[in-house]
């Protein structure tokens, strides 16, 4: 109840920080950092996984809701690589960044699935 009532007297900024993300709530536009390409990454991965579950890769080459998800990967990384020189193979290179551990996680994940 306490958290709640904190939560909601928080400003939206602090607000959206402590709620977890959707990959909805990835846009360019959202990016301002090689961080925010971290976490934003880490999202829409997340999210892909999610959607795969036990599907075989035959299966999804052709599904349109995971070529979407695939496309929304695509558009978020050319801009941060773009924007802020973001690269997985860096990802050492981002201080001060909780959500680069996050993403190398994903990444193994999403590599063994793929």
């Amino acid at each position: 109840m306490l958290a709640g009532l904190f939560l909601h007297s928080c400003n939206s900024y602090l607000g959206k920080k402590l709620t977890k993300k959707s990959a909805e709530d990835v846009k360019t536009e959202d990016m301002k950092s090689a961080c925010d390409c971290a976490e934003g990454i880490n999202i829409l991965l997340e999210d892909a996984l999610d959607y795969v579950g036990n599907k075989s890769e035959d299966e999804l080459d052709e599904d349109e809701a995971m070529i979407e998800k695939m496309d929304h990967i695509k558009e978020i990384g050319n801009f941060c690589s773009r924007e802020f020189g973001f690269h997985e193979r860096r990802l050492d290179e981002i201080e001060d960044c909780r959500a680069v551990e996050e993403l190398k996680k994903t990444v193994d994940k999403f590599e063994e699935k793929f």
